[in-house]
């Protein structure tokens, strides 16, 4: 199996640290065990690039990864320490919208899925504009 990795851009910039990542299961019983980045301005953090599959780790799959972007997507209270809300307030087909408040600012995100490759979180509304993508790459070199 290669080894995956979860790279984070945040506005087109990507945030080069390396770390592990836990199963699901385990991320939702000890939220913010990750460390989180925080970039150039107060209200905007984002976990790190992951290497994902280390041998002193549990074997993740894509669809295991991919399961835990989601879960971050729908509540991301257990993985970003500085949001106190975090509200879908609409689905769509590969969609949703969710009212968030981060360092208590009110902003609105559309997160959109690309199934088992990326999650794009854009701001559409508040004081703080900008964009994160979380992508899940491979490196059939490894592993």
């Amino acid at each position: 199996m290669a080894a995956l990795h979860l790279a984070s851009f945040v506005n087109g910039a990507a945030i080069a640290v390396d770390g592990a990542i836990s199963p699901p299961e385990t991320a939702a019983s000890s939220p913010r065990t990750e460390p989180a980045l925080a970039l150039r301005s107060p209200y905007v953090q984002a976990l790190p690039n992951r290497t994902i599959n280390e041998p002193s780790k549990p074997l993740l799959s894509r669809h295991d990864v991919w399961t835990g972007l989601e879960m971050k997507a729908n509540n991301a209270l257990p993985y970003v320490p500085i949001m106190q809300k975090c509200e879908v307030i609409e689905h769509g087909d590969r969609w949703l919208m969710r009212n968030i408040v981060v360092n208590n600012v009110p902003l609105q995100e559309r997160v959109t899925f690309e199934p088992e490759q990326r999650v794009i979180f854009e701001r559409v509304a508040g004081s703080e504009p900008g964009r994160i993508e979380n992508i899940i790459g491979e490196d059939p070199q490894a592993i």
